[in-house]
């Protein structure tokens, strides 16, 4: 469902909700144990629209995409994810979990859908469903399956 109280609606409003908790600036240990104890995220539900995609170009956190390499030519991230296991004894061990991805442009991305029969209902920069701009920290697709 396109505005309303839409799925991606709810996801800005619960955002919101999260940053205006940590703002607050408890303790790390007790917002942990708020986060723990927050009610779960609603449930993605498909009623209104088939397909959502989500381009992220900057990491909440770190604020830029972390990447080992970036192959503007063939559109390839490679990013390196780090897992930290702590033993029983306090040791921590280090995972590292590469992976590729490919990124699209809004106009392949809107080119591409449309041939695999997916009407774009709307595009939106951020959870707050504003405008897809250059500087906007997400790309948010929805979109229909207009085949029967």
């Amino acid at each position: 469902m396109i505005g309303g109280t839409s799925f991606l609606t709810r996801m800005a409003d619960a955002s919101r909700e999260r940053v205006r908790l940590a703002r607050l600036r408890v303790p790390e240990g007790a917002l942990a144990l708020r986060a723990r104890e927050a009610p779960r995220a609603p449930e993605l539900e498909l009623a209104g629209f088939d397909v959502i995609a989500e381009l992220k170009l900057r990491s909440p956190a770190a604020g830029g995409l972390a990447a080992r390499s970036f192959d503007r030519a063939a559109q390839l991230v490679t990013v390196d994810s780090y897992y930290d296991e702590t033993a029983a004894d306090g040791t921590i061990k280090r995972h590292v979990a590469p992976y590729q991805l490919r990124y699209l442009h809004r106009a392949e991305i809107e080119l591409l859908w449309r041939r695999a029969g997916l009407h774009i209902e709307a595009i939106y920069g951020d959870y707050d469903l504003g405008p897809a701009e250059d500087d906007s920290p997400r790309l948010l697709v929805v979109a229909r399956n207009e085949r029967p």
